[in-house]
């Protein structure tokens, strides 16, 4: 790499990062006006620049040695024969062995950098790949789905950017989250900051093993051992730490640089003096409570992701972790004995106190064998009642039935009489079909009922007076308010499984459809469910 650091830019084209003025200055790479390229990879090969755009494809560039200022365009790299143009949409440059390796949206291409030798290695458009260390090629397409050698894995999600370890475990920054994959047949494990669910959007590895993050809501750093994150906030950096679909590179002294909403921001992992360190107090029961610890955090960056960790003293112990909202140990169900336990804070950063607290309690009378009584005692009043519902259900079935009736909601009673007609039946399917997909559009509706926008709006006026995009809308929401029923998942879960981009945008639209919160629901359906059926 150069001296210093080139920055691609969205329509504003090339800049020169001078690290020690915190400046971006303009490089020109075309005389006149032709420098608001919107610039999304760059690589450099010996004395060459390749300029990856969005709609120029790519531009090659002759450089000054040691002048990040002093580029000139020399040409454009592309070859009809291997189905690449001239204006291809150019998503990411990446070099492995000696060749470059373009991922555009026309597919995926490989260039020799020595013998100029242009070749496709897949039509699906592509925005990342990567060689592992067995020469495996792993692509991610434009609709956020990852490929192994031409085999479509299934995530569950949309997935933005991946790493690929020496050991070949895969690590991926998805919609729901971080996700692990230990091998091609293994179900991906997701992971998230307590009480969160984080769209990430891209993914690089320090020299420590954190992972650093860029997503919708900031940069987060993620310990793939003990599985805590951190989060961090720019000062002076982006107003809302929005990085959507950022790239993410690493600088020549290991420093990370984000692409945001509103300009460049870095983190060096290594400087981490800044970060306060953990503090905590630990409040002992006494006597027959000695068992019963309190803890109090008081590391205060983002007070509430603060998290602590205990072991017990024995030779094979390790660490439990616990999130910021677990305050209270109690270990009064053990076995009688003696033991020896070890407490530790950890802050929000995700650095835990080296410094523990040791401390011994007794258990003199084991629970045990009191919660068994108690247990056999449960089981033959759940037998005797389990029984006089069986003998009342045949009795009630009737009145169940009337119940379940009344039970149906306004917008299930309007989604009922859609269904009688084929056209609305077969629109319904279509969208129930990619409620998941946050990009499914009126678009995507036109051409999978293959129709035009005026013929589509003619019959749907039929029906109803909502617009095609409050179509989709609002049977997205009328399955997010069953799902609410279910409470099987969070508010925001639900959100982002129903295509919502954001829980908050997910919430006011929810709050217009039905007029209470989506966390009110249950209760509110439940209320529903035993009132007489009101008017529409």
């Amino acid at each position: 790499m150069m001296r210093g650091e080139l920055v691609g830019t969205s329509g504003k084209g090339l800049y020169d990062l001078d690290r020690k003025k915190d400046r971006l200055t303009s490089v020109p790479i075309f005389p006149g006006n032709l420098n608001d390229l919107y610039v999304e990879a760059i690589l450099q090969y010996k004395n060459k620049l390749y300029v990856g755009t969005r709609h120029m494809g790519i531009i090659t560039t002759s450089v000054v040695a040691g002048d990040n200022t002093q580029v000139v365009a020399s040409g454009q790299l592309y070859s009809k024969e291997a189905g690449l143009a001239k204006n291809d949409y150019v998503y990411a440059l990446k070099r492995y062995n000696e060749k470059l390796y373009i991922c555009s949206s026309k597919g995926t291409f490989v260039y020799g950098f020595d013998d100029a030798n242009f070749s496709k290695l897949d039509s699906v458009p592509s925005i990342n790949f990567a060689l592992d260390s067995l020469n495996n090629r792993w692509i991610l397409s434009y609709r956020m789905e990852l490929y192994f050698n031409q085999q479509k894995l299934e995530m569950g999600t949309e997935v933005s950017d991946f790493y690929i370890g020496k050991d070949g475990k895969v690590w991926l920054a998805t919609g729901k989250g971080v996700a692990f994959l230990s091998n091609l047949n293994a179900k991906p494990i997701f992971y998230n900051p307590a009480k969160k669910v984080i769209e990430f959007t891209s993914i690089r590895k320090d020299e420590d093993g954190y992972f650093w993050l860029g997503s919708r809501m900031g940069i987060y750093r993620f310990d793939p051992q003990s599985k805590l994150f951190a989060s961090y906030q720019i000062t002076g950096g982006s107003k809302a730490n929005s990085f959507n679909h950022a790239k993410l590179l690493k600088g020549l002294e290991g420093e990370f640089y984000w692409g945001s909403n509103d300009g460049v921001v870095s983190i060096n992992p290594q400087a981490c003096s800044y970060l306060p360190k953990p503090m905590f107090e630990v409040g002992q029961g006494k006597k027959e409570d000695a068992s019963i610890f309190n803890v109090y955090n008081y590391s205060f960056n983002h007070q509430e992701e603060n998290g602590l960790a205990y072991r017990f003293s024995h030779p094979d112990s390790s660490w439990n972790y616990l999130p910021g909202d677990k305050h209270v140990l109690d270990f009064s169900n053990l076995d009688r004995g003696s033991y020896q336990l070890d407490i530790a804070a950890i802050n929000a950063d995700g650095i835990m106190n080296d410094k523990f607290k040791s401390f011994s309690f007794q258990i003199k009378r084991s629970l045990n064998y009191t919660l068994s009584l108690w247990g056999i005692t449960l089981i033959i009043l759940v037998g005797i009642v389990f029984w006089y519902w069986r003998a009342r259900k045949a009795d009630l079935a009737p009145s169940i039935k009337e119940e379940e009736e009344q039970a149906e909601t306004p917008e299930d009673k309007i989604y009922r009489e859609w269904t009688q007609d084929e056209f609305m039946q077969k629109a319904l399917l279509v969208i129930e079909e990619n409620l998941s997909d946050n990009s499914f559009g009126v678009n995507e509706l036109y051409l999978a009922i293959q129709m035009s926008k005026s013929n589509f709006y003619r019959k749907l006026k039929k029906f109803t007076d909502l617009s095609p995009n409050e179509l989709i809308r609002f049977v997205r929401l009328r399955k997010s308010a069953q799902l609410l029923i279910e409470a099987k998942q969070s508010v925001n879960e639900i959100a982002y499984e129903v295509g919502f981009n954001s829980p908050s945008y997910f919430t006011r639209c929810f709050k217009q459809q039905f007029g209470i919160a989506p966390s009110e629901y249950k209760e509110h359906y439940n209320m529903l469910c035993c009132t007489p059926e009101k008017a529409l």
